[in-house]
């Protein structure tokens, strides 16, 4: 499990926003350096992250994708 600031948010990394104090699934990044980032469980529920140093990724996109092959 990585736990270091986001500098370089891969598209899939599980992330926490601690401004928002959520957790998400972050989306591509936009062109004004803000990502959106999607509720784990519920897709329909997004919100934007607009300061990428603030986030932490939980969990890296390949150990998201193993776990849930295993389940």
């Amino acid at each position: 499990m990585r736990a270091a600031p986001v500098t370089e948010t891969q598209v899939g990394d599980q992330v926490r926003d601690e401004k928002a104090d959520e957790e998400g699934i972050a989306s591509p990044m936009r062109g004004d350096g803000s990502y959106l980032l999607r509720k784990i469980y519920a897709w329909a529920l997004a919100w934007t992250a607009t300061n990428a140093g603030e986030s932490t990724v939980t969990v890296p996109r390949e150990e998201r994708i193993k776990r849930e092959r295993k389940a």
